[in-house]
């Protein structure tokens, strides 16, 4: 047997910032084991994931866009959170063939926000699947409203309605003040336009959550720290989604300083 691997599939996938992630804590655990990315299409997953049974030092990957959804028909089982939220983003192998997938997004969410309290009412861009799980955390956190702002309202109601939350939807003209705005969609990402939002309407105490992190400060995150408002940056997730995956791959756990660690390097 060879070095034991996990790896980010997608595509593309040159971007992913995971495998600094995860060999960073490699390196710092003396765990041995490697993390890689390949770029798999949706027409190859087949082939990939019959590759990847045989292989026994192969202990599974994350899974990022456009796969989440295509790659739910070869799995052999799929815990709660997949058939919730429609979607995988971290498979484990038993290194026997068998393939078993979940979702860590909603988890992500939830952890960094559940240090915190909140009330009031909590604003939510978007309708994706980012979006999904997003919601589903922010229904487990107390708030009294959740408003979803989407160019497709009918998409929105279908979401809550899968997920049998209650919300109001709104459209981008009338986004209301908020304790808690989540960015669930691409805007503000490299390549994206900005995010339309003024943050006027959200009071001193509020708080921000960019789910982008490419750039690592968007123009969102940016106006939020000027404004003085708390910030949980796209990195936030990334970091809490890969200390999760790596406990799957690796059996080792993440403390908040080994966190700390890896966002100064991201950082740098």
């Amino acid at each position: 047997m060879g070095v034991p691997y996990a790896e980010v599939i997608g595509d593309p996938v040159e971007h992913s910032k995971s495998p600094v992630i995860h060999k960073f804590w490699l390196e710092q655990s003396g765990r041995e084991g490697d993390y890689r990315r390949t770029r798999v299409t949706e027409e190859s997953l087949a082939e990939y994931f019959r590759s990847r049974r045989q292989d026994s030092d192969w202990l599974g990957c994350n899974v990022t866009m456009p796969l989440k959804h295509a790659v739910v028909g070869h799995l052999d089982q799929v815990n709660e959170e997949v058939g919730r939220l429609g979607a995988v983003n971290c498979i484990k192998s038993n290194r026997r063939g068998g393939l078993y997938g979940t979702n860590f997004d909603a988890a992500a969410v939830l952890e960094t926000l559940v240090p915190y309290p909140w009330s009031g009412r909590a604003v939510l861009l978007g309708n994706g699947g980012a979006a999904r799980a997003a919601l589903w955390a922010l229904a487990l956190l107390g708030f009294e409203e959740i408003v979803v702002i989407s160019r497709a309202p009918d998409k929105a109601l279908d979401m809550a309605g899968q997920l049998g939350i209650e919300v109001r939807v709104a459209d981008w003209s009338e986004i209301p003040g908020c304790h808690l705005l989540v960015n669930a969609t691409p805007l503000g990402m490299a390549g994206f336009p900005p995010l339309p939002v003024r943050l006027s309407a959200i009071p001193d105490e509020g708080a921000v959550f960019e789910m982008v992190y490419n750039p690592l400060v968007t123009p969102l995150v940016s106006e939020a720290r000027r404004r003085g408002l708390r910030v949980f940056d796209g990195l936030t997730m990334l970091i809490e989604q890969a200390a999760m995956s790596f406990v799957t791959f690796f059996n080792r756990g993440i403390d908040h300083g080994q966190r700390a660690e890896v966002r100064k390097v991201l950082e740098s």
